[in-house]
């Protein structure tokens, strides 16, 4: 019979495919969601480059599911997974389907996705490479990169949308994307 814990992968992720799995669409997603936001809006590379971080994304959100040596079930690390995965399939979701606002929508969701993955990052950082307690390491570290990143967002994703919107000033507008024909 089959049943939850044997399904599990090894306890020693360093050493298992789901780990290296994990950390290599990490990587790949902190490198291609940089290379997104340094890059012109809304062209064939943007997509095409988007679509790759949407990829390296799914790639970390699942692996990261399939983790259990620090609990050995399902744990907070797991929601957290979760909710990065509905958020950067949202953030696609937006982009493709359009609609009343989609460039706020896709710009302040995938932005959001690109804070997280930092956070992950850092948090991974501060407690395997400088020893941090967990505490520290992975909350600590977690809320100054969302603080940072949220301050980055609200004010320099807000215009950046603006710009591409063809709007001046986000508070004139109600959302609505005037390049996108609305």
């Amino acid at each position: 019979m089959v049943t939850h814990s044997t399904l599990r992968p090894p306890r020693d992720m360093p050493e298992s495919l789901v780990g290296y799995l994990n950390l290599t669409s990490a990587v790949l997603a902190l490198i291609s969601g940089a290379v997104v936001l340094g890059m012109l809006k809304g062209t064939r590379a943007h997509i095409r480059a988007g679509r790759s971080y949407l990829a390296c994304m799914i790639a970390v959100n699942i692996s990261a599911l399939a983790i259990y040596r620090i609990t050995g079930e399902f744990g907070a690390f797991h929601a957290l997974a979760l909710i990065s995965l509905g958020s950067v399939l949202a953030g696609f979701l937006v982009a493709r389907y359009g609609g009343h606002g989609w460039i706020f929508g896709h710009a302040f969701i995938m932005l959001w996705s690109y804070v997280g993955i930092v956070a992950a990052a850092v948090s991974e950082a501060a407690t395997h490479f400088l020893h941090w307690p967990s505490s520290v390491g992975v909350v600590g570290a977690s809320v100054a990169v969302f603080v940072a990143g949220g301050l980055l967002v609200h004010t320099r994703g807000a215009r950046a949308a603006s710009r591409i919107a063809g709007i001046r000033n986000p508070s004139e507008s109600d959302g609505v994307s005037q390049a996108a024909g609305d």
